[in-house]
């Protein structure tokens, strides 16, 4: 069994770092989506939320040809970790103990699905 763990990251590592990437700039651009609400309606905000969108699309696109989707597909659930740093961080808003146990609860679940590629 532990051979097929290490055999499913190592077909898949390339897929899931993408996946992350994506994840990543899923957040931002949310983020980007939420100052042009607070700021008075900055479309420089939203223009700026669709283009790294848009990014998020490809590099979602290009992870998929380096992993099975239903192994990649759970790591972009660390899109909400991003949302929830990115929210404490740039919006002050507080990470109480429900968001830490949904961290926790967000990476246990995706390792587990994304080691099942065996």
């Amino acid at each position: 069994m532990k051979t097929e763990i290490i055999n499913s990251i190592k077909n898949n590592y390339k897929g899931i770092i993408l996946v992350l990437f994506a994840a990543f700039f899923s957040s931002l651009a949310q983020l980007l989506w939420k100052f042009s609400s607070t700021y008075n309606h900055l479309y420089i905000f939203i223009f700026l939320g669709f283009v790294v969108y848009g990014l998020t699309t490809i590099i979602t696109i290009v992870a998929y040809k380096f992993g099975n989707l239903s192994v990649l597909h759970p790591f972009f659930s660390f899109s909400f970790i991003f949302a929830l740093l990115f929210s404490h961080f740039f919006l002050n808003e507080i990470i109480n103990i429900y968001g830490i146990l949904g961290i926790i609860f967000i990476i246990t679940g995706s390792i587990l699905l994304g080691i099942g590629d065996f």
